[in-house]
């Protein structure tokens, strides 16, 4: 059982202890090719405990998802929002961070256990470079650390301060992750640090930067900069340092420029502080020509030209874009856009169907529950082709003649028991092991998905089986590790074998057309 943290802050300690070539597995969950045998667990084509050669994993005949980012069926999970975080970071400034080398502080922590020694390290080439600090670990609550200063030095002797000596000690809270650069150059300014976190940046012509950070949940905005002609602030107080330059104490975060520096020669570089609450909606791509910014509380697919695809589970979404392009509209009809500080804000409708209803029967109770074997090596076996004749079975009917190509429909199982299948007719469409997720990571079915492969899912009158092995409790004692968190509940019993409900979701969709900045006005 995975939290949707546990990935994203891991890649970033990947990041800071040196790792140049990050990758993942698996990062699109997967559902496997139906075997010619049938849905015998011993004779699919997943790796299984039943191969005579290999590591005996017991696996599920067909899913593949393994909580990834973007699951089975392609839905978006936390993480795949959470991910996005370095993702855009290393896309602009990976190049600056390759060459980098590691750096860990005089003091580290001891172990695993070590819960009062803050985690950080960075990444330099003797100047400049990014701290990355992370507070968070797996199965484990760090506590928040309190007074918090960092000291680094560089190559040439000088000392740098992170924040000044004159602002007050910082609190990195239970949980937090995050990367802030120092001694930054972008032409003839620098940012000497951030305590935020460097997210994008983009250009407008040659001589002007737009760098977009986010605050770091629970730490005070204070940035310096070094090699300015003149420095403008939309808020906080300004001290003058001869270390750091021009330092900028208690900017406030949100969608406007909040720091502008100017070069001698007329090079401009702004500065963007979103809320840490947007964290997991700022997006980046090539839209009609151009490289923007967006931030968004749906799901986007950039990259396609003059199109923006749209998925989001509300009937409007917002977007906010930098630059914004000349127009946007969907289906011919313009879409109109409000200034939101250095953005451009829309609301987009979104094209949503009306979800069926789901009857539920249930067709056959479930037999003896099975006593989990282990493999040579111990690991618990999955259930066998005569072990899944004693699962209960439940028949699901629903009409789908309302849903249509623009909304993607899945349903979300939620059941209690040792594993569940899911088949239309004769064919297994899915199947899961009991693992304890709710919401994210529970066991879904893919309808819209699977629609094309298996006929008949999104007809008028359309039914599928769910079929349910009791779950022993004795086996999650002994011989199948589910942390006790997450656990079933037994309601008292020794075996459980339930259905509780059947969520039917969709994301549905919308696309809109962008003209570029340049592209002349249609006349008629």
């Amino acid at each position: 059982h995975m939290s949707s943290a546990d990935m994203p802050s891991a890649h970033l300690t990947f990041l800071a202890s040196g790792v140049n070539a990050l990758g993942y597995y698996m990062y699109h969950g997967g559902n496997n090719p139906h075997s010619a045998f049938g849905d015998d667990p011993a004779r699919g084509l997943q790796e299984s405990s039943f191969q005579p050669a290999g590591a005996e994993n017991p696996m599920p005949s067909l899913t593949y998802d393994f909580f990834a980012p973007l699951g089975e069926f392609g839905q978006p999970r936390r993480h795949y929002h959470q991910m996005r975080r370095l993702h855009l970071f290393v896309h602009d400034f990976g190049v600056r961070l390759a060459d980098m080398v590691l750096s860990m502080p005089a003091v580290c922590p001891k172990d695993f256990d070590d819960n009062t020694t803050l985690r950080w390290a960075i990444r330099s080439d003797g100047k400049s470079g990014f701290l990355f600090i992370n507070n968070y670990q797996r199965l484990k609550v760090l506590s928040r650390k309190t007074d918090v200063r960092f000291q680094l030095s560089m190559n040439d002797g000088h000392r740098l301060s992170i924040p000044h000596v004159n602002s007050s000690a910082l609190t990195i809270g239970s949980g937090v992750w995050t990367h802030w650069p120092f001694n930054l150059a972008f032409g003839s300014i620098s940012i000497t640090y951030a305590t935020a976190q460097l997210f994008s940046s983009v250009s407008n012509g040659p001589e002007e930067t737009t760098l977009v950070f986010v605050e770091t949940e629970g730490v005070p905005i204070e940035v310096a900069v070094a090699g300015a002609k003149r420095v403008a602030h939309s808020s906080g107080t300004i001290l003058n340092s001869e270390e750091a330059g021009v330092v900028i104490q208690g900017l406030a975060p949100g969608m406007s420029v909040a720091a502008s520096a100017q070069a001698d020669h007329g090079e401009v570089l702004k500065i963007i502080v979103l809320p840490h609450s947007s964290a997991d909606q700022v997006w980046k791509g090539m839209l009609a020509g151009k490289a923007r910014i967006v931030v968004s509380d749906a799901t986007l697919v950039l990259h396609d030209a003059d199109k923006l695809h749209i998925r989001a589970i509300t009937e409007s979404a917002t977007l906010a874009i930098l630059p914004a392009p000349a127009s946007m509209s969907i289906a011919g009809k313009k879409l109109a856009g409000v200034a939101d500080g250095a953005f451009v804000r829309y609301t987009v409708p979104i094209d949503l169907a009306k979800l069926p209803h789901v009857t539920v029967q249930k067709l056959k109770e479930a037999g003896p529950a099975r006593e989990v074997q282990s493999t040579s090596g111990g690991k618990a076996m999955e259930p066998t082709a005569n072990e899944w004749k004693q699962a209960a079975v439940w028949s699901l009917n629903w009409n789908a003649s309302s849903i249509t190509d623009a909304s993607q429909v899945r349903f979300a199982i939620r059941y209690r028991g040792d594993a569940a299948r899911m088949y239309a007719g004769g064919t297994l469409l899915t199947d899961n092991w009991f693992t304890g997720y709710k919401g994210d990571g529970q066991m879904e079915v893919g309808l819209s998905y699977l629609a094309d492969e298996v006929p008949g899912l999104l007809w008028e009158s359309a039914t599928l089986t769910l079929h349910v092995l009791p779950l022993r409790k004795g086996n999650l004692e002994r011989k199948v590790f589910i942390d006790s968190d997450f656990w079933p509940d037994f309601g008292g019993q020794s075996i459980i074998g339930s259905l509780d409900a059947v969520d039917v979701l969709q994301l549905g969709t919308a696309t809109i057309d962008a003209q570029s900045d340049e592209s002349p006005a249609l006349v008629i």
